[in-house]
């Protein structure tokens, strides 16, 4: 028994050093393989780091001589949620340290055609019909910033804070034309480059701050090597339906003034000081150019459809302070002085303490004559004194009958609070599958559409984003 037991111990020690034997060399291989995977990756992320230091210091030594910069665009706005595609055209100009200007035209290329387009957010192919974008400026003189509407005749005017005004405007609106500091850019984003063949260089850009962040996802820019100037820009906005692309068919670095530099009987004297002769310019708020850290963000409560006394209480107990301005004639009584809509979003993140901005419905000219008492119409910001605001009437006699309001995009619950309001009766029905959770229960079709003159009591039908079923993947 002895025997057979010292037997068995010597045939398990044979059958141990025999696995060892084979295991041991595949072990070790495999964790030599392993290490070498590790440094390699750690090489290729240090040839990543240096070439982008390469590039961002070249990029920002190329712009340091720029005093002014002007040239052509072309901008395609894709909506995956409307299914459109718009498209514009125009020019922009640039002037050293924080002067700025863009202008839009409608492009009526291939309008009416449907397009094939990728959705970024899931890669699923959809089709677009294509239609001219609205014709809009963007202006920025270093104390404000004009956006102005010129099929409304109107501008909307933000003005820079005094602690703000003279920071160069790579640190606000148009921080893509040109290279910034390269530690600024790395503290600013993340950033990864991702090709540099055929001349161009394209960079990989994800915002770091929130005041980037509320304006798009991520971004896309290439430049041209040999000059340093942006071909082309994509940015997807933050819900990720939207993608914005910009492209630069023409840039001149330094103009010269030329011959009839005087002249300008053929356009603006200056164009960062725009002819406004005739516009309702309403004084929207304050700019921000850069992020104030020291206050936490917050996520903004929906108060779309409430009246606006009701808003201004939920907004000020939780931490905001609030600003109106006017906004579309109310096509119902009951919605004048309520909430239209509001700057930053619903749910959307904002400083502690900052502003709030809210567009309400307004009374109809028609309904102006009789004057509202004056504790309760709110202090609408404008700089111009007359109401200017139009809208359609209801048919003559017919005082059954109101326009349909505008409730796409808006959150099912604030969607059904305006149009109870207007006296009708919303109707929801499950739609497509929303591409985030944000979209969710959110409206993005209604019939009969906004601006329809319907009877007082008319059922409007909501399509709304539904939640993507358990184990579909999306």
């Amino acid at each position: 028994m002895i025997r057979l037991f010292a037997g068995r111990r010597v045939i398990a020690s044979l059958i141990i050093l025999i696995i060892l034997s084979v295991v041991s060399p595949l072990a070790a291989q495999n964790a030599q393989q392993n290490n070498a995977q590790a440094g390699a990756n750690l090489a290729a992320q240090q040839r990543q780091a240096q070439l982008l230091d390469q590039v961002l210091t070249a990029w920002f030594n190329s712009s340091k001589d720029i005093q002014k910069l002007e040239g052509e665009h072309r901008r395609f706005v894709f909506d995956f949620v409307f299914n459109v595609e718009k498209r514009a055209t125009g020019r922009f100009y640039y002037e050293s340290p924080d002067k700025g200007r863009i202008d839009l035209t409608p492009n009526k290329e291939q309008e009416g055609q449907v397009v094939a387009k990728v959705n970024p957010l899931n890669g699923e192919k959809a089709m677009l019909k294509v239609q001219p974008d609205a014709p809009q400026r963007w202006v920025c003189d270093g104390q404000q910033i004009l956006v102005i509407d010129d099929v409304q005749k109107s501008a909307q005017q933000f003005n820079i804070p005094e602690a703000q005004q003279g920071v160069n405007i790579m640190d606000g609106p148009l921080p893509f034309l040109f290279g910034m500091p390269p530690e600024k850019a790395k503290a600013r984003y993340e950033m990864q480059i991702l090709s540099t063949q055929n001349g161009a260089i394209d960079i990989f850009v994800k915002p770091k701050q929130a005041v980037d962040a509320a304006n798009y996802k991520w971004a896309r820019v290439r430049i041209e090597q040999k000059t340093m100037l942006p071909m082309a820009v994509q940015m997807l906005d933050p819900a990720g339906t939207r993608e914005t692309v910009y492209t630069f068919p023409r840039i001149t670095r330094n103009p010269n003034a030329g011959l009839f530099a005087n002249i300008k009987w053929w356009k603006e004297k200056d164009p960062f000081q725009p002819d406004l002769k005739g516009y309702d310019v309403q004084v929207a708020g304050s700019a921000t150019l850069v992020e104030d850290s020291a206050k936490p963000d917050v996520a903004v409560p929906s108060v779309i459809g409430f009246d606006y006394q009701e808003a201004q209480k939920l907004l000020e107990r939780a931490g905001f302070s609030v600003k109106f301005r006017k906004g579309e004639p109310a096509v119902a009584q009951q919605l004048i002085h309520h909430v239209q809509s509001q700057i930053p979003k619903p749910k959307e993140a904002a400083a502690s303490g900052s502003t709030i901005w809210l567009t309400l419905y307004m009374p109809m000219v028609a309904q102006t004559s009789g004057e509202q008492p004056a504790s309760k119409k709110p202090a609408v910001a404008t700089a111009s004194s007359a109401e200017t605001a139009t809208a359609a009437k209801p048919a003559t006699g017919d005082v059954e009958s109101i326009k349909l309001p505008r409730v796409t995009g808006l959150f099912w619950k604030d969607a059904e609070k305006i149009l109870r309001n207007a006296e009708c009766v919303p109707e929801f029905v499950p739609g497509k599958v929303a591409g985030q959770t944000t979209d969710i229960y959110v409206a993005y079709d209604q019939s009969p559409p906004a601006g329809t003159i319907v009877p007082k009591g008319q059922k409007v039908t909501l399509k709304v984003f539904v939640k993507p079923k358990a184990g579909s993947g999306q």
